[in-house]
This record gives structure tokens, C-alpha cells and sequence, in this order.
């Protein structure tokens, strides 16, 4: 179903894809707990700290806050919203958000990275991983960083280039020390070499480059230079075996997660938008299967406790929306709050894993995979609340909620109130009608209650084999 513009029939609202701003802590909020888990991080020189590293893609109109342990869009020294559109204006529209991949191994082990808000511990730590599918402390350390250029550096870079001038200047550091394949100069903030030229590192592929004479080794003191998609490109590397995972509570799988995040700087609706693109690779030795990846993500529209959320299953796109014309309103309009007729936010799969289809007497194929699940919990510790282990985060992934119960169509009519379960046949997808109508399935015509709403939206079932790679 498609969303029209005309929401809850408050107003009019306008799709915005990634927005990043500071906020106080009024209004957003990371889950709600009774108890946390006890964190204990091993230090040791085979293990990892948490990922420190962050920056902001900032280019055109969104301050978009990124972190090298797998999550983003907030300001984890303070807690708050880092996701500004407008940029400058102090409003934000996206509070959190992260990566999910789970499934089953061999041995019917559930394996699950899945990083949140860290109050638990980690899925997630910064590096590239070794032939063992394992890092150590100091490569943690090395990769606990980001490489960021412009689309403008770039071109200055390739005019000197051609003209064959000097390209070893500060500008274009970024450039020369770029994390291509065997590039010896790839070294980490502090200047340790992060080895790319030596043993496995070499044989593997990281940041792209544009490969001028086809050997497929980066070289830029032979004019090659990082090939990035927008005006702004962030690059960066993750994984979930760096340290015991206390966010799951499951078994590393192994994969490695070669992140990118960009945007363009233009005069139409890109100018609002961001993109990041996910390159999971399993580094482990054991094949998982059932594996589902998802987006998670705490969209936090300005004020975070009078939310909607709702998916447009036509686009593959889940959606937050304001449960009122006047966001912030019952809040006494917060300093990150939107106000009358407030905005959108929509994230989108524009393209998801592979899945190998083999069908009797012709040739196998491989389907590329879009949303196949849409779901939602609140922040709270019901059975629709906050998942606290690897279970209940694979449970949210694969279309059921915190106990196993499956979604369902429990849509009873206008003005009824929905929850999405406890009645009503089976639904991949909830709250995927369009609220501008006021008869199809949404939170706005089921008039339920606004609150502090997290959605996933998710890609599966597959076979994630070693080896394998998948771009999200």
C-alpha cells in the first residue's frame, strides 16, 4: 500500500529519508530497564574494547551522526538524537539505528548480532577480521576509525594526477592512506599500519577503488582514488567476534561488516535523504541458515512519545509518523520537536540478500530478496516491549513478537485499536495501510495511543554460507 501525503489527516507531511540532530534527553530515550546485565569486558590482547570512533555525514541537509560498533543516528557520550534535518535547525527525526543478522548453524545453535544501545554491552566491535574469523586488541584498535572524502577532494586529487603534479599533500591524506586492497600505507589515526599488504589482509577486498590498470591492488601514488556513490562517503569496518556478545547473549557467526554511508548535495528531496549500504560477509566456517538481516530502528520523530510507525510494503519502506498534528505538543513542544504539521520518515531497502532458488529441471537462480517482514515493539518490558536476548531480537526479526507469537491482521475497523497480534490471521507486515485514507490498517485509523515506538524491517530467509557475501 502506498503512503499519501495527507497523514492521520493532520496535515501535510513530507517524506524524509535519514536526518540526525542534537537533542536533549526529554526527548528521546534508550529502553527502558528494570535491571541491566552486568558488563564484563575482557581486555585481554586477543579481545576487544567497544568501538569509541564517531562522525557525522554532513554534506547537504541532514547531520547524520555514524559509530564504528555498528550503531548510529545518536550521541552515545550523551545519550541524545544525532540525526539533525534540518541541518543547523535542532531538530531531529531518527534516534538509533543498527544492523540485525541472525539465524541457526549447524549444530541448530541460534546466532544473533544485534547492537542496540549498548546499555547491555556489544554485538559489535570495529576491525576487519583474520583468516580464523578473529581479531585481536590492537587491530580492534586500528580499525576503530573512519575514512571520509568528497566527492570534490576526489576531483582535485585526479586534475593533479593527470596533470602530474604532487599528490602527497594533507588534503588528500584521506586519499593515499585509503583501506583499498593491499595498500601498504592503509594505517589508523595514531599511524599503525593496518597490515593490508600482509597475509590474509592482502587477499581480500575492503574500501573500493577505481582500479586505473586493472591489477586490483589500490595504488594512488599511480593516480587511483576511492570510488564512492554521492558528494560525501564515509567508509568503515565491523564485526561480531571481538569480544564475548552481551547484547544477544549468542555465539560469534563470524561475519565481518564492510559498512559505507553517503549523500548528495542537491537542489531536490536527495538533499533530505541519506544512504548506507551494508557488505556482510561470513568469515566463520559454519553455514547459517534461516538467517534473516534486518534494520532496526528507533525513530524517534522529534518528540519521542507520540509516534506512529506503519510500512509500505509496495516500496519495501517502513515509515514513522507523528500520531498528531503537533509534535510535541503534549510535551510543551521540546527543543527537538517538530511542531505543527510535522514530517516523515521512511527507511528503505533498496536492495537485499540473495537467496538461491532451485527449481526442478531448470537452472538454479539466485532471488534478490526486499522486505519480506515489517514489525515493531514499544519501550517498555511487556511482550511487546524491549527484547532482552538473542531469542526475542531473532523472534522481532522473523515476524513474531517477545514470546514467539507470530504478527497477525487483528484489524477490527476505524476508531478500534490495533496492536498488530493476539488475533486475525498471520501477517508479515503490520500497520501497512494508508493512513491518509482513514479505512485502511494504520495506527491513525485504528486510533491507538502515540508512544515511544522501535520498528524492524527485515530480509529472509536465506542461506548465509562461509564465504558469502551480501549487500544490504
Amino acid at each position: 500500500m502506498m503512503f499519501r501525503r495527507n497523514i492521520c489527516k493532520i496535515g501535510v507531511a513530507t517524506l524524509v529519508l535519514g536526518t540526525v540532530g542534537i537533542s536533549s534527553r526529554s526527548v528521546a530515550r534508550e529502553n527502558i530497564q528494570t535491571a541491566h546485565h552486568k558488563l564484563e569486558l575482557k581486555t585481554t590482547a586477543t579481545r576487544c574494547l567497544p568501538a569509541t570512533a564517531a562522525i557525522d555525514l554532513d554534506i547537504n541537509n541532514v547531520r547524520a551522526r555514524l559509530m564504528t560498533g555498528g550503531d548510529m543516528w545518536w550521541n552515545i557520550g550523551q545519550g541524545v538524537a544525532a540525526y539533525e534535518v534540518p541541518k543547523g535547525s535542532g531538530k531531529s527525526s531518527q534516534f538509533a539505528a543498527s544492523c540485525w543478522i541472525g539465524g541457526y548453524d549447524q549444530q541448530n545453535q541460534l546466532k544473533v548480532a544485534a547492537q542496540t544501545y549498548r546499555q547491555d554491552g556489544n554485538d559489535y566491535w570495529p576491525g576487519a577480521l583474520d583468516g580464523s574469523a578473529s581479531i585481536t586488541f590492537d587491530q580492534c584498535n586500528a580499525w576503530d576509525q573512519f575514512w571520509k572524502v568528497t566527492r570534490a577532494t576526489i576531483n582535485s586529487f585526479i586534475e593533479l594526477s593527470k596533470a602530474h603534479q604532487p599528490t602527497s599533500g594533507a588534503q588528500f591524506d584521506v586519499i593515499n592512506h585509503w583501506p583499498g586492497k593491499q595498500n601498504a600505507a592503509a594505517s589508523s589515526t595514531t599511524g599503525a599500519s593496518l597490515g593490508l599488504d600482509k597475509g590474509i589482509y592482502a587477499t581480500r577486498d575492503y574500501a573500493p577503488f577505481v582500479d586505473l590498470n586493472n591489477d586490483g591492488i589500490y595504488q594512488p601514488e599511480n593516480g587511483e582514488y576511492p570510488k564512492i556513490t554521492g558528494d560525501e562517503y564515509i567508509w568503515w569496518v565491523f564485526n561480531d567476534a571481538g569480544n564475548v556478545k552481551l547484547q544477544s547473549g549468542t555465539a560469534a557467526i563470524g561475519v565481518e561488516i564492510q559498512t559505507s554511508a553517503f549523500a548528495y548535495s542537491t537542489q531536490d528531496f536527495l538533499n533530505d535523504a541519506t544512504f548506507c549500504q551494508y557488505r556482510v560477509i561470513n568469515y566463520g566456517t559454519l553455514t547459517i541458515d534461516s538467517t534473516y538481516i534486518a534494520v532496526w530502528d528507533d525513530c524517534d520523530l522529534g518528540y519521542y512519545l507520540d509516534d506512529f510507525i506503519g510500512c509500505d510494503t509496495s516500496r519495501g519502506l517502513g515509515i514513522q509518523y507523528n500520531g498528531t498534528n503537533d509534535d510535541g505538543g503534549g510535551g510543551g513542544h521540546p527543543v527537538n520537536s517538530y511542531g505543527l504539521n510535522p514530517p516523515q520518515v521512511g527507511l528503505d531497502f533498496f536492495k537485499g540478500p540473495l537467496r538461491p532458488v532451485t527449481r526442478p529441471g531448470l537452472k538454479d537462480t539466485v532471488q534478490q530478496l526486499r522486505m519480506t517482514n515489517f514489525t515493531y515493539y514499544n519501550n517498555d518490558q511487556s511482550i511487546i516491549g524491549n527484547p532482552t536476548n538473542g531469542i526475542q531480537i531473532y523472534n522481532y526479526m522473523t515476524g513474531s513478537i517477545r514470546d514467539g507469537e507470530r504478527f497477525s491482521y487483528d484489524f477490527q475497523g476505524p476508531g478500534t485499536p490495533s496492536k498488530g497480534y493476539g488475533s486475525g490471521p498471520v501477517s508479515n507486515f503490520v500497520f501497512w495501510g494508508d493512513p491518509g485514507t482513514g479505512k485502511d490498517w494504520s495506527e491513525c485509523t485504528c486510533n491507538n495511543s502515540p508512544s515511544d515506538r522501535r520498528f524492524i524491517f527485515s530480509s529472509g530467509p536465506f542461506m548465509l554460507v562461509p564465504g558469502a557475501k551480501n549487500d544490504i
